[in-house]
């Protein structure tokens, strides 16, 4: 079963972004468009600069996640890139 989007997001200080075309995209506190996915036995961290290419799914990939870790693993890794990217960290 996969992991619904929103367990990546809640509480970050993203906003939810609903109106563009891919489904799950959130603006980060750093401005840029991200969205989890998953391809291939693995989640990955998508990235947008701008609105104009997130609402045309132009996504970058940026760091990938086995799927075969414990569900609260992928989450509690996916959830601190995200915060660590926002603050320029990574």
């Amino acid at each position: 079963m996969l992991i619904p989007q929103e367990s990546f997001f809640e509480g970050l200080g993203f906003v939810n972004m609903p109106e563009l075309s891919c489904n799950g995209c959130h603006r980060g506190t750093d401005g840029c468009y991200y969205h989890v996915d998953h391809f291939s036995h693995s989640y990955v961290i998508e990235v947008a600069d701008t609105e104009e290419d997130a609402h045309n799914n132009c996504f970058e990939d940026a760091y990938l996640f086995p799927d075969d870790w414990d569900e609260s693993k992928i989450i509690a890794e996916v959830r601190d890139t995200l915060v660590k990217m926002c603050n320029g960290e990574m």
